[in-house]
């Protein structure tokens, strides 16, 4: 290489080391949380509240679903069969997804936050270009619910609805009804640990706003979301509610209030 090809190339590592790259100007400073996630397990896994005391669970539902949910409880400590989605290969959906022993990925995108979880690969898009929520009629309820959010600082505050009911709030089946609306508030604690805040606010099933917080640390570097195929070894008997509703205890009738 000659010296006017050696001259090129060392001005061109010097203009290029020189060009800074600029920070996302959609993005807040102190407010990436991206990355892969693990849940910080409180008195146990896979809980709503991670905090509560599970030798004496006293969720806030109302008089009569209390009952209700005891009485299940009973019958799945005596060995009966009860519905559960999980069982059937059903997503476990919003909040249950984010209970999950299993890590999750954060991705951050103009617009957009999307969460990746391991558990039964479910996917969270959050909407954080404007938009709201679609009008009732138009409302398309999923898994995991329609999902939009805002920046207040360096929180992001997530409102989501559109959530099925027959879906329950984790392993000790807590249910709650299609009227469910959860209010999110996500921040860095620390550049090792989000804080995800969760409001769940239902008034056909909880008699009052329930609110608790969930600790994730940074996974390794070496960590990543992997692929899980619920069916592959799945040995459930096969789900068709046109039969199943004599065999297991499904949501009460009750919930379906949008037919």
């Amino acid at each position: 290489m000659g010296a006017t090809g050696l001259a090129l190339l060392t001005w061109l590592a010097t203009a290029w080391t020189a060009v800074p790259v600029p920070a996302p100007t959609w993005l807040k400073a102190g407010a990436d949380f991206s990355g892969v996630w693990e849940l910080k397990h409180g008195n146990g896994p896979a809980h709503f509240d991670q905090d509560a005391d599970f030798r004496h669970p006293n969720p806030p539902l109302t008089p009569e679903w209390l009952a209700e949910w005891q009485k299940t409880s009973e019958r799945k400590r005596a060995g009966m069969k009860i519905w559960d989605p999980a069982i059937h290969c059903l997503p476990p959906g919003m909040p249950h997804t984010m209970n999950g022993t299993y890590p999750m990925e954060v991705l951050m995108t103009p617009g957009r936050v999307t969460v990746l979880t391991e558990l039964f690969n479910e996917t969270r898009r959050i909407w954080t270009d404007g938009r709201g929520h679609p009008p009732p009629d138009e409302l398309e309820y999923t898994f995991v619910g329609d999902s939009i959010g805002h920046w207040e600082g360096d929180t992001l505050v997530i409102d989501t609805v559109g959530v099925r009911e027959e879906s329950v709030l984790d392993v000790t089946d807590l249910p709650h009804s299609d009227q469910m609306h959860l209010t999110e508030r996500v921040h860095l604690a620390n550049k090792n640990q989000l804080d995800w805040t969760i409001t769940l606010i239902d008034p056909v099933v909880y008699a009052r706003p329930w609110t608790v917080t969930k600790h994730y640390l940074r996974a390794k570097p070496d960590e990543k979301v992997r692929e899980y195929v619920c069916a592959e070894n799945n040995q459930a008997e096969p789900y068709t509610p046109s039969t199943d509703d004599a065999k297991y205890d499904r949501p009460d009738p009750r919930l379906k209030t949008r037919e």
